[in-house]
């Protein structure tokens, strides 16, 4: 949350969006802070927060990771099924409305993934939603496999 704003934010309204305590976020922040990769100042009663320039770099290239992680999560939820539910099927074996149930799911977390990262997660993604798109053709008839 911290990376996308540029704003200072409350760190109350930190721990309460990340669920968390006041005092685990205060912590956490602190340590933030040891690092150089935040800074705080209070005002009055209430403290606030924001990434210093390395700290948003960080937390960009740590949002990047989670994206490929997601990415190869899906990726390979793919790939198992069609390993299991379409590969070496007959047509009229396959369970058309289950298989592409679920396709339609990996496509919403293709199109959420594409839609928030540009650069190799994008590129990587563009990918995915291809063979998706190439899976579903396949298990409509549309194209032989």
């Amino acid at each position: 949350m911290l990376n996308s704003v540029e704003k200072p934010v409350y760190i109350a309204k930190l721990a309460k969006e990340t669920e968390s305590t006041y005092a685990h976020t205060f912590r956490l922040i602190s340590k933030l802070e040891e690092l150089g990769l935040a800074i705080s100042r209070d005002e009055g009663r209430i403290k606030l927060v924001k990434l210093t320039e390395i700290g948003k770099a960080l937390a960009d290239e740590l949002s990047t990771l989670l994206c490929l992680m997601e990415l190869a999560e899906v990726s390979a939820a793919i790939t198992t099924l069609y390993e299991r539910e379409v590969k070496g099927h007959l047509r009229e074996d396959i369970k058309k409305e289950t298989v592409l149930t679920r396709l339609e799911q990996y496509g919403k977390k293709l199109n959420r993934l594409a839609d928030s990262k540009l650069g190799i997660v994008g590129e990587l993604t563009k990918k995915e939603l291809k063979k998706v798109d190439e899976i579903i053709r396949e298990v409509k008839g549309l194209i032989v496999g």
